[in-house]
């Protein structure tokens, strides 16, 4: 995977020597994509795996795979702008009409990196189609999400499905469609579940979380709080907070009893319970999957 690591982040800095010639804005998107370098390119990785399990072997697989890392980047910039949250990121300390201008930027350059991979142009096709119909689907997810209205658990992970999972669905399904020209629905379920469940484990995480990013400051309807929401009944301070009563500085000087009331109720158990289901419902399709062993072993380890 250090291969695969140093070929992707050769890929993206030659997309942005080559895309973006204006030097303040290549300056800010390299000082971006170092970041996201910090990270572990699982987007890629997950393109790179499927395509090679599938029988693919053309080298141009590694800038297909970074077009990917550009264009979770471009959305990252984008959600954080929009929910004013994670202020230590780069893109959140600069000016953030240069932010947006840098992740429209990267977005383009993403579709138009795919494009000049030397792949045979109807894959191209394929593979363009895939990616703008998953990207429109994780803007509409997007705005759900921006909306903040889910009035349920079910609604709430319609959203996840069409902002987050259907992103980890165009990273596999971006391998399979360069190796194959086909869609596989057994990589698009198994990517799906795993998708729904690394962000309601995200979601876990930010639940408690009061240094950057706080779901209940927020006010966030994730399957965590909503459960607690219902467990406390309609009556509570904190389920009139979520209607949009009361101030965020009455929630910090609260912190310690949303705590006590999360133990109370075993909110995070639940959360977790219901992470967990996603998670084994993709190890069971992923088992179900006619593909090598090895293959699979290192799906695990790259999802687990």
């Amino acid at each position: 995977m250090e291969m695969l690591r140093s070929r992707v982040e050769g890929e993206l800095r030659s997309v942005l020597e080559k895309y973006f010639v204006v030097e303040h804005l290549h300056r800010m998107a390299v000082s971006f994509v170092e970041s996201k370098l910090k990270e572990s390119l699982i987007f890629s990785k997950l393109c790179v795996i499927h395509y090679r399990m599938l029988g693919g072997n053309h080298a141009d697989i590694y800038k297909a795979a970074a077009s990917l890392e550009l264009i979770i980047l471009g959305l990252d910039i984008i959600d954080d702008l929009q929910d004013q949250d994670h202020g230590s990121m780069p893109w959140c300390q600069a000016p953030s009409a240069l932010s947006l201008n840098v992740a429209i930027g990267l977005l383009t350059a993403a579709h138009q990196s795919l494009l000049d991979c030397d792949f045979d142009e109807k894959l191209l096709l394929k593979s363009s189609e895939l990616m703008n119909r998953q990207l429109l689907k994780s803007i509409n997810g997007q705005m759900l999400d921006l909306l903040n209205d889910a009035g349920s658990e079910e609604e709430y992970i319609r959203l996840i499905e069409q902002k987050s999972a259907s992103l980890l669905v165009l990273a596999c399904m971006t391998g399979v469609m360069l190796a194959t020209s086909e869609w596989n629905g057994t990589v698009a379920e198994y990517a799906n579940e795993v998708g729904i469940a690394a962000q309601m484990k995200n979601d876990i995480r930010d639940m408690l979380n009061w240094e950057e990013k706080n779901d209940f400051i927020h006010r966030k309807k994730t399957v965590p709080t909503l459960y607690l929401i219902r467990s406390l009944g309609e009556q509570h301070w904190l389920a009139s907070y979520f209607k949009g009563q009361g101030v965020p500085e009455e929630v910090l000087r609260r912190k310690q009893e949303i705590k006590q009331l999360c133990d109370i109720h075993g909110t995070l158990l639940y959360a977790s319970v219901k992470m967990r289901t996603h998670y084994y419902k993709f190890m069971e399709v992923l088992e179900s999957a006619q593909l090598d062993k090895n293959w699979k072993e290192q799906l695990v380890l790259c999802l687990g």
